[in-house]
């Protein structure tokens, strides 16, 4: 693929679908579209995965 995204791309991109999952999770739940722990889960996959991105080298805030 020749058109590859960059690390910030990927970090923006984490931290809107996890915005997303946050505002919209707790009605899910609530109506019974998504099962709590499921939910729960998910948004713990996304945390967890931009805080491993967001410690990746190329990372440091622009300061090399």
């Amino acid at each position: 693929m020749a058109n590859k995204t960059t690390l910030s791309e990927q970090i923006a991109e984490i931290k809107r679908e996890l915005a997303m999952r946050k505002k919209v999770y707790p009605d899910w739940k609530r109506t019974g579209r998504i099962h709590p722990k499921e939910a729960d889960h998910r948004i713990q996959v996304l945390e967890d995965l931009l805080e491993r991105l967001e410690g990746l080298p190329g990372k440091q805030g622009g300061l090399f």
